[in-house]
């Protein structure tokens, strides 16, 4: 949630494009929701296997969409040195490989019920 509201006062601010950063804002926002939710149902033991694994293919695709927004949208808006990129080459290698293994895992796993 902390990307998205990131994402979403540095476009108030117009350090990056209003379009843009609201867009990717909702978009972490909404992951980190639905994240947060999943997690409480499989804390609560409940056999959520296609859940897990449309979260997880939300999350990968909430990560392309920042990572090609900032390669082929804002780059020329915001240059080479903002901080966005953090986000590019720190956290979204670290969260692709984590929806990656969850999702091998959930695959590997036989449940029983849906």
């Amino acid at each position: 949630m902390f990307f998205g509201a990131g994402f979403i006062v540095e476009a108030a601010f117009g350090i990056i494009p209003i379009n843009y950063g609201v867009a990717d804002g909702l978009l972490h926002i909404t992951t980190a929701f639905l994240s947060v939710t999943l997690a409480v149902y499989i804390a609560r033991q409940c056999h959520c296997k296609k859940s897990i694994i449309l979260v997880n293919i939300f999350g990968l695709f909430d990560i392309v969409v920042v990572a090609a927004g900032i390669a082929f949208v804002i780059i020329g808006e915001i240059g080479s040195e903002h901080n966005v990129f953090l986000a590019v080459f720190f956290a979204a290698p670290i969260f692709i490989w984590l929806h990656l293994i969850s999702l091998y895992k959930i695959l590997d796993l036989k449940f029983t019920k849906n």
